[in-house]
């Protein structure tokens, strides 16, 4: 439990810029060695300074759940993301362990960025803590709230 939250965090760090944790730089380049070791990110194709898209934002948290992203999902929950899709798997399998949720519209956005309020819910419901933020007022303050006590302070990309 605490390697998969800890590759969540560190994934993140490195990835959405919306993160914040006491790194070191020589730390920092040890965390990033780490999580490219992983296989969480590809640094020829991620680039750290770029703003994360939805879908991009479910294939790595897929990763650092250790979901095979190379099986085929027939299930479509949102109508915008195509079968053929390279998130599809990750964004299906991620709906099924309730990370998460299909509006009523069915749509995903996938080429939207990822906001805080979204990271945070992905995180929390990832590391199991997705209840808990529940009953501490739901989405998205108790997600908010999961994150903190998890030790992860989120804070806008250009702030």
């Amino acid at each position: 439990m605490f390697k998969k939250l800890y590759s969540i965090i560190i994934t993140l760090v490195l990835l959405t810029g919306m993160i914040t944790l006491p790194v070191r730089a020589e730390e920092n380049e040890e965390i990033s060695d780490f999580v490219i070791s992983l296989g969480i990110i590809n640094p020829t194709i991620d680039n750290p300074s770029d703003y994360v898209t939805r879908e991009l934002a479910a294939v790595y948290v897929a990763k650092m759940c250790n979901i095979n992203l190379d099986m085929t999902s027939d299930t479509r929950y949102f109508t915008d993301v195509e079968s053929e899709s390279f998130s599809n798997t990750a964004i299906n399998t991620l709906v099924e362990r309730g990370v998460l949720s299909v509006p009523e519209n069915h749509k995903f956005n996938p080429g939207a960025y990822v906001s805080v309020n979204e990271v945070a819910k992905m995180l929390a419901s990832a590391a199991g803590y997705g209840m808990q933020a529940e009953i501490d007022g739901g989405y998205p303050q108790g997600y908010l709230n999961a994150a903190t006590r998890m030790g992860i302070t989120l804070r806008a990309a250009n702030g």
